[in-house]
């Protein structure tokens, strides 16, 4: 059980606390027990000057927790989450910091939207997609693409949930645009075009 590996490899000191709990959280999340997970992801966030070769797995709890608060209902504790974690970032050197700050910002603009702040949250996907371009520009490997999709693809989501189709719509068409740039790079050359690209590389 992968539980039991995380805690055997913490206690002989192979993992830190705070790398342990940024891995423990996700099979709590997928076996139901999501307290233990906020547990986890709570426990590591608690520091907010944690060693800094935890630096990231703390920041991806964070991100995590926001997440999880925001999808628990609790908008109010994922804005003061992701606020804390933007402020944190914003003190990180480039490019290292525009893959948290794209996912915080997206999280952020995710519970304000729950809220119906709809102004508030615009800012706040507008400056994810900021983060997000910055991000993949700095991808020589092709592997932050999935996740800027996804982002994309969700915010387009958030604004069908509140019925407006024209700004999903604009989500969307960047989403299609990003796609179209890169699989024009070199990066992309071993991936597999989807089918509407091969016919002219248009959308």
């Amino acid at each position: 059980e992968i539980l039991t590996v995380i805690d055997s490899l913490a206690d002989v000191g192979d993992f830190s606390p705070i790398h342990a709990d940024n891995y423990r959280c996700e099979p709590y999340f997928f076996l139901g027990e999501t307290e233990k997970s906020l547990e986890c992801l709570r426990r590591a966030t608690a520091n907010s000057n944690p060693p800094a070769k935890d630096f990231w797995f703390y920041v991806n709890c964070g991100v995590n927790l926001a997440m999880l608060q925001d999808g628990l209902s609790d908008h109010e504790g994922a804005i003061t989450t992701a606020l804390r974690f933007i402020g944190e970032l914003q003190q990180v050197k480039k490019p290292y910091r525009a893959n948290g700050l794209k996912s915080i910002y997206f999280f952020l603009g995710n519970a304000q939207m729950n809220l119906e702040r709809h102004a508030e949250a615009a800012e706040s996907f507008n400056e994810a997609y900021r983060w997000l371009l910055l991000d993949i520009e700095s991808d020589s490997m092709g592997s932050l693409m999935p996740g800027a999709m996804l982002t994309l693809d969700n915010t387009a989501i958030a604004y069908f949930g509140i019925k407006q189709p024209d700004e999903a719509e604009k989500w969307v068409n960047r989403e299609d645009n990003e796609i179209v740039v890169y699989f024009d790079q070199p990066v992309a050359l071993n991936c597999v075009k989807p089918d509407y690209l091969k016919a002219g590389d248009s959308v």
